[in-house]
């Protein structure tokens, strides 16, 4: 069972724009590359810095 990006806290506006894209949980953001995820509509590179430290203290 994966995560799910809740367990990341991230800022609500992160979150929020990985929610409003589909993306539920930590396994589907693992596979997704950076350049993925600026793609994401209204995803900011802060969104991305704050989303990959998340996944990394998960480690």
């Amino acid at each position: 069972m994966s995560l799910s990006i809740e367990e990341l806290n991230l800022s609500i506006r992160a979150y929020n724009t990985l929610r409003m894209s589909g993306i539920r949980t930590v396994e589907q953001l693992r596979k997704m590359t950076i350049e993925e995820l600026g793609k994401i509509e209204n995803m900011k590179r802060e969104y991305i810095e704050e989303i990959a430290r998340s996944i990394i203290r998960l480690v």
